[in-house]
């Protein structure tokens, strides 16, 4: 009878037993099934696993959020995710899929089920552990023309690289740091154009950026202006100013009465001591005829700095003097002349014997006239 019951309950623990195992092989036949078709849906992205160090970052296209709390904390914002680990130490942790040149979360389904380190594969051809590509931004120096020679060299990667500088003009290369994921020190650049390459490296990724820019820190100098001042100038007048400025912009004369001040843009060239003129026929003086007017010239360079020459006060005289009489008296070789002259601006007469030099026969009028005596030797003059 025992013998019976015994075999009865080893009958019913192998049937058991059976059905305990043909359990299990259905819930693993039904974990297959389900983990074949999980795998088969994401045929259609590429996953990827990111395993940032601290700071390090990557461009996405939304915002998204993993890593284990307490250890690290991955912050996105503004299309980067930046890891910066709470611990000092290990990783953040990110699953994504990629679209075009930037990566974006994925949605329910992804196939990303191996921690950062462990190379344990991943739906879709994804996993293992990836580097994002190195970036650079250069905030400063920016192209264009200035008037300082000091500037901030401002760049910014999203991984620890070395920045370094070259000298396209000169040849010549430096590291301005060599570990670094930020540099903002200021630098001198010397004057007139600069070509400079900002480089970012980090094993075989190198990033380039191509600045060119102009630095002019020296004022225009004034050498001299004609005519000089409190002279008398007729209406065919001519005015010029003597200057040195290597980036001339414009040159613009300036001229009139307090009242009344015009000006005149000049197309003057750069250069060390060059002439800029104007002409009698460029501009009208009539209606300054008997005035005094004030004048001076602005030279202005190509980044803003400019300089104005001293104002100069001339008297302009449009009515030539009239001679009304004209007689003179010899006695030996003394000749005598007396010259009538109408002219409310006289200045001065001056002559010139047999096609000598000019000299000066009145620089006054007394009553009108002009009295002078000459000693001229006994010959043909």
């Amino acid at each position: 009878m025992k013998n019976k019951k015994g075999k009865k309950a080893g009958l019913e623990s192998s049937i058991l037993t059976v059905v305990l195992v043909l359990a299990s092989l259905a819930i693993l036949i039904i974990s297959l099934n389900i983990g074949i078709n999980f795998i088969s849906a994401e045929d259609t992205y590429t996953y990827y696993r990111f395993c940032l160090g601290d700071e390090q970052s990557i461009h996405i296209v939304s915002n998204y959020s993993s890593g284990i709390p307490g250890v690290n904390k991955l912050v996105c914002a503004n299309g980067f995710c930046t890891c910066h680990l709470l611990s000092g130490s290990g990783y953040c942790d990110i699953c994504v899929y990629k679209i075009g040149d930037i990566y974006s979360p994925p949605g329910l389904g992804t196939h990303c089920d191996f921690a950062c380190g462990y190379n344990s594969g991943g739906g879709g051809g994804g996993g293992g552990v990836i580097t994002p590509d190195l970036t650079m931004n250069v905030f400063t120096p920016i192209a264009g023309n200035y008037s300082k020679s000091l500037f901030y060299i401002h760049v910014e990667t999203n991984q620890i690289a070395s920045i370094k500088l070259y000298d396209n003009i000169l040849g010549t290369q430096r590291t301005l740091c060599p570990n670094r994921k930020y540099y903002n020190q200021a630098s001198i650049f010397r004057y007139g154009w600069n070509n400079i390459t900002i480089m970012s490296v980090k094993g075989d990724q190198i990033l380039r950026k191509n600045i060119v820019f102009m630095i002019d820190n020296k004022k225009p100098v004034v050498s001299r202006t004609y005519p000089l001042a409190y002279r008398f100038l007729p209406l065919d007048a001519g005015f010029n100013i003597t200057y040195t400025e290597d980036n001339v912009k414009k040159v613009t004369f300036n001229y009139g009465t307090l009242e009344n001040m015009k000006k005149l843009n000049l197309n003057c060239p750069s250069g060390k001591l060059q002439l800029c003129s104007v002409d009698s026929g460029m501009v009208n003086l009539s209606e300054f005829n008997g005035k005094f007017i004030n004048f001076n010239f602005t030279i202005t360079d190509t980044v803003g700095n400019f300089v104005s020459s001293r104002n100069t006060k001339v008297k302009i005289d449009t009515v030539s003097p009239v001679i009304t009489a004209f007689n003179y008296s010899i006695k030996g070789i003394l000749v005598k002349f007396i010259i009538n002259v109408t002219d409310d601006n006289f200045q001065k007469i001056i002559y010139s014997d047999n096609g000598g030099y000019y000299r000066t026969m009145c620089s006054s009028l007394y009553q009108g006239r002009c009295i002078k005596t000459l000693y001229l030797s006994k010959t043909t003059h």
